[in-house]
């Protein structure tokens, strides 16, 4: 996956190894992503579980939307927002500005590590003067699971 930090990331620990994976959320697998929202209306934390199967490292994000009044921010595993307010999703999380699905996600850095199971808090809001109605918000979280190398 590209991911395109200003850096690269470093590789695996000794004993470990790095497998790509993409977390995919969409309104069938977490209803709250479909909601009818009134001008102003804010939904703060919408859970994003990750597997148990092997610790997570985030390095990317992209957020689909139908609506560019739509703003969306995000809580790391250990509960901390990473960013002061909500973002607009066109803005924050399409690097285009475009509702395209070709382009590269929109890199963390550094990296964000993410324990087995970890949940990631997802919020949405209303930025505009209208209501939005959005039955297509979906969100890519992009990055790699780190499995221990068995000998």
């Amino acid at each position: 996956m590209i991911y395109r930090p200003q850096f690269a990331y470093p590789p695996a620990p000794r004993g470990f190894r790095d497998e790509d994976f993409v977390f995919w959320f969409d309104s069938r697998s977490t209803p709250a992503l479909h909601q009818v929202m009134p001008v102003g209306a804010t939904i703060p934390d919408i859970p994003l579980p990750l597997h148990r199967d092997a610790p997570f490292i985030w390095r990317g994000t992209k957020v689909f939307s139908t609506s560019p009044r739509l703003g969306a921010r995000f809580r790391g595993p250990d509960g901390s927002l990473l960013s002061d307010d909500f973002q607009p999703v066109y803005q924050s999380f399409f690097p285009s500005g475009f509702l395209v699905m070709g382009w590269p996600p929109v890199a963390h850095e550094p990296e964000i590590a993410c324990p087995l199971g970890a949940v990631i808090q997802f919020g949405l809001a209303n930025l505009g003067p209208a209501i939005i109605d959005d039955a297509q918000t979906v969100v890519l979280l992009y990055g790699v699971k780190r499995w221990r190398e068995v000998s």
